[in-house]
C-alpha cells in the first residue's frame, strides 16, 4: 500500500464503458456474452476489446470490528494469467451514468446488504487494474474505496437482481485475525493488510493506492 499509483499499466485508447444498471446487462451479463463469443469464435483470439469500468467499493465493518466480504463466482476467468473464478471481494460495483462514486456506493450497499448509508465519507483507497482474459478481452477498472460501518450484522439478498444472485455465492463477516483470511483468495490482494491498518490506525489522511 502506498500513496502512488500501482505499477500495473493503465489501459489507454478506445474503450467500451460498461455499467450495471437494472436495464443493462452490466459486467456479469457481459461475461455471458463473452462466453458465447468464445464459443462462436471457437477459441479465436480477440485483442483490442477493452471494457472500462469505474467502480465504488467499501471496507464494511460491524460494531465489533469485523469486516464483510462477498464470495463470488465468475462465468469465465477474467485474468488468463491467474484463472481463478471463485474468490472474495468487497461490497460495491460499477458507477452508473449520472452517479458519483459516493452515490453509486450508497446504492451498491443497499443492493448487496439491505443497509442504507447516508454518507460513505472520504475515499480511503484507490486502485487501478487491467486484466486480459484468454480471448484477448481486457477489463480495466478504476476503483475507489470508502470505509462504512453498519449498525447491525443482519444482511439481505432481497435487493439483488438475478445476475447478482448467481454471481454472489455468499456474504460473510470475518475477524481480521481469522487465519482462513490468509488461505482464501481475496481481491484486492493487499486488502486484508490495508483493512488491518485502517482498523488499527484509523482513516488515512489521504487516499492510498492498493495493488
Amino acid at each position: 500500500m502506498s500513496n502512488s499509483p500501482a505499477k500495473t499499466p493503465w489501459v489507454h485508447g478506445h474503450s467500451l464503458r460498461v455499467t450495471r444498471s437494472r436495464s443493462a446487462p452490466g459486467i456479469r451479463g457481459l461475461q455471458s456474452q463473452l462466453v458465447g463469443m468464445r464459443q462462436r469464435s471457437r477459441g479465436a483470439y480477440c485483442p483490442g476489446v477493452i471494457v472500462f469500468r469505474p467502480s465504488a467499493r467499501a471496507l464494511i465493518t460491524d460494531p465489533d470490528g469485523r469486516i464483510l466480504l462477498l464470495r463470488v463466482r465468475d462465468a469465465v476467468a477474467l485474468n488468463a494469467s491467474d484463472p481463478v473464478t471463485d474468490y472474495w471481494i468487497t461490497v460495491g460495483g460499477g458507477v452508473e451514468p449520472g452517479e458519483t462514486f459516493e452515490t453509486a456506493l450508497v446504492r451498491e450497499i443497499f443492493e448487496e446488504t439491505g443497509h442504507v448509508i447516508r454518507d460513505p465519507g472520504p475515499c480511503i483507497w484507490r486502485r487501478r487494474k487491467s486484466v486480459t482474459d484468454a480471448v484477448g478481452v481486457t477489463r480495466a477498472s478504476d476503483e475507489r474505496y470508502f470505509w462504512c460501518t453498519l449498525s447491525s450484522v443482519e444482511l439481505t439478498r432481497d435487493n439483488l437482481n438475478q445476475d447478482e444472485r448467481t454471481y454472489i455465492q455468499e456474504s460473510r463477516w470475518w475477524t481480521l485475525d481469522n487465519p482462513d483470511l490468509r488461505r482464501i483468495r481475496v481481491f484486492p490482494e493487499d486488502f486484508v493488510d490495508a483493512a488491518s491498518s485502517v482498523l488499527r490506525h484509523g482513516r488515512p489522511p489521504a487516499a492510498q493506492w492498493l495493488r
